[in-house]
């Protein structure tokens, strides 16, 4: 557990290679943003709610159960560091200011409070 981070310092991207159905597509992969906090760059399936948070300036999409179209992604990103590069950085910026903990917490314990009757 300890040797994790060291490994995947030395990734060059991350893949998140869903199959798309009613599950997959509502929800946003714990291992995405795992990746995106620490500055690797993605490539996703094209997945609603992937789409809602991510965009093609923060992430390499592929078409969904398309090897030819992942392997496509595969290829063009390792061609190409510069774009590796500007993917982690956008989507590490973007992601990231937008959804800190250290903002979001604030809105949670408002709801709380507010729930509970006290805000």
């Amino acid at each position: 557990m300890e040797r994790i981070p060291a490994l995947l310092q030395d990734a060059d991207v991350g893949l998140i290679p869903l199959r798309v159905h009613s599950g997959t597509d509502i929800m946003l992969p714990t291992k995405l943003l795992e990746y995106v906090s620490v500055g690797i760059p993605c490539i996703v399936p094209k997945t609603g709610t992937i789409t809602r948070y991510f965009d093609e300036e923060m992430v390499r999409f592929f078409e969904a159960e398309n090897r030819d179209s992942l392997a496509d992604a595969i290829v063009e990103l390792y061609r190409d560091p510069a774009r590796r590069t500007q993917l982690a950085h956008q989507a590490t910026e973007r992601f990231g200011k937008t959804y800190r903990w250290s903002e979001h917490k604030k809105v949670y314990v408002q709801l709380v409070e507010r729930l509970l009757g006290g805000g």
